[in-house]
């Protein structure tokens, strides 16, 4: 049974990590403006003022068999003090205009811990005002509460003192009886009835007494104020620091919410293993970043430039793997192109020639980008003379092709820029050169237009022996990826691998992006020469592209 594969948190962790610096930009500019905005709504608000005053709650009531004395429910007592009938009483103590629901909107009563104390707090943006309701609520509820007490007192001693009054009123009455009454035979059995009348009713009574007792000497303070409110002298709203550090939170939550977010609607390659599986074809070499690589007017040879940097050995590792390719069947001439403008496929066509060459093969490195020729700029050449002269019969292929400074290297210039260079590529002639190019070196390498700008790349793939195709880290879409190899694959061309351009190691596998499609690949014009001939002086034709 094959087993699944096992979750890393170290790697999701480091994934992680490289989204936030990655996308930092984001969650920056989301914080700040979280801040910025929360410190604009907090100097605009009017400052209020709490003032608050601490109640000790005690029980009422009394210690009897029917009404027992129990203790404070504190969620009850809470709800009560923060009630209409409290407010109502604070209205009438202080002679205020505002309703009690009006009243209650700015007080805020809680239960100190497991403890019996009641906090009210009562807010206003005058000082004054906030200390003048925070104790008249503490004072009212007190009062609510004492009233409270005293009605409950009422109806369970009622009932006994009304039973008391009436035995009071009993035994008088059998007393006035009993003194009517004149002594003799006949009398004596009323005497006993009245007797025992008010022996009952005196017992009676005196266990009324016991009972009403507790009623009467019950404490009904429910409680006191043991912290009288005091003045504020300091806003507490609004609270800057707690303010801004909410603001922090939810800005740096949001802002990372929105990070991810993008990343993970991104569309863009975002790695080597990515790559592979949006091109089904292995990645060859992973090219880091160098300086001067987008600029138009800078095009430096990194790998003869800087031989000892990252860049140049990348080269030389595609270099490596393109010889690896070679050695199992007839591989000689290699077209070059990528799926967007902007990938850097004219910069490792250069780069890669230069370093293929550096071993001692001959290379002819040739620009069949017609429309925007850039390869004779990388090695400081003209574009008088190149593969548009030789196809037009104005030139020879060892006429053409230009000396840059290493013996074993060639640069076949794109030459004068035609009108049709979809139809010079597709021409007779241009099968000839590239057979022409075969025999005469052992590396050929043809830079072609991106894939989806114009068709000329797909018209030169068949007639190569291999396709690499250059993808730029954070500028090339997934779907062009995709799209780029189902049109290689429909003209049947061998694609042998792919080149991840201008990656920066430093942010694993997250770039920043260059995120430019274009619609339009039209003419560039160089400066060097428009297609009118070859526009060179009249010299002595080589006889061999390496005489």
């Amino acid at each position: 049974m094959a087993q699944e594969p096992v979750a890393n948190p170290a790697a999701d962790l480091r994934m992680y990590i490289a989204v936030v610096r990655h996308r930092k930009l984001i969650i920056l500019i989301t914080l700040a403006l979280m801040v910025a905005a929360t410190m604009i709504f907090s100097l605009r608000q009017t400052p209020a003022y709490t003032s608050f005053a601490r109640v000790q709650v005690e029980p009422v009531g009394a210690v009897s068999a029917i009404a027992p004395r129990l203790e404070p429910d504190m969620p009850t007592e809470t709800g009560v003090a923060a009630s209409p009938a409290v407010a109502s009483i604070v209205k009438e103590n202080l002679a205020l205009g505002q309703s009690p629901e009006d009243l209650l909107k700015s007080l805020e009563v809680t239960a100190e811990g497991e403890t019996s104390f009641l906090i009210f707090k009562y807010t206003s943006t005058d000082p004054r005002e906030a200390q003048r309701l925070s104790q008249g609520f503490a004072e009212a509820y007190l009062q609510h509460r004492r009233a409270e007490a005293e009605r409950i007192n009422e109806e369970n001693s009622s009932p006994l003192e009304a039973e008391a009054d009436q035995l009071s009123k009993d035994i008088n009455n059998y007393n006035k009886q009993l003194q009517k009454t004149k002594p003799g035979p006949k009398q004596v059995n009323r005497i006993t009835q009245l007797g025992q009348n008010i022996g009952y009713a005196q017992g009676r009574l005196g266990a009324l007494q016991q009972l009403l007792l507790p009623f009467r000497l019950a404490q009904i303070s429910g409680g006191k104020v043991i912290l009288p409110a005091q003045r504020p002298t300091a806003p507490s709203s609004p609270n800057y620091m707690r303010n801004l550090s909410m603001a922090a939170v939810i800005g740096l939550a949001l802002g990372l919410g929105l990070a991810f977010l993008r990343e993970r609607l991104d569309d863009r390659v975002k790695g080597g293993g990515d790559l592979e599986e949006q091109m089904g074809a292995p990645v060859l070499a992973a090219v880091p970043h160098a300086p001067g690589w987008k600029k138009e007017d800078q095009t430096p040879l990194i790998s003869l430039e800087a031989p000892k940097g990252q860049t140049a050995e990348a080269y030389r590792t595609l270099r490596t793997n393109l010889q690896f390719v070679a050695r199992h069947g007839d591989f000689k001439v290699l077209t070059v192109t990528s799926p967007m403008l902007g990938d850097g496929k004219t910069t490792t066509v250069a780069n890669l020639a230069a370093t293929l060459a550096q071993t001692g093969k001959r290379v002819i490195a040739v620009s069949c980008d017609l429309r925007k020729p850039r390869l004779h700029r990388f090695f400081g050449l003209k574009n008088q003379v190149g593969v548009t002269s030789v196809l037009a019969g104005t030139a020879k292929l060892a006429q053409a092709a230009q000396r840059p400074g290493q013996d074993s290297l060639r640069i076949l210039a794109s030459g004068p820029v035609p009108p049709n260079p979809t139809e010079l590529l597709e021409s007779k002639e241009m099968g000839n050169l590239i057979e022409e190019l075969r025999q005469a070196a052992d590396f050929v390498i043809i830079d072609a237009p991106p894939i989806l700008a114009v068709s000329d790349a797909l018209i030169l793939a068949p007639k190569s022996d291999g396709v690499v195709i250059v993808a730029g880290a954070g500028n090339t879409s997934r779907g062009a990826a995709v799209t780029t190899r189902e049109q290689l694959d429909q003209v049947e061309a061998r694609v042998v691998g792919c080149v991840l351009n201008n990656f920066h190691p430093g942010q694993a596998k997250y770039y920043p992006y260059y995120y430019r499609y274009y619609t339009t690949y039209g003419y560039y014009e160089d400066g060097d020469g428009r297609f009118a001939g070859n526009g060179h002086e009249e010299e002595k034709v080589p006889e061999s592209v390496w005489d």
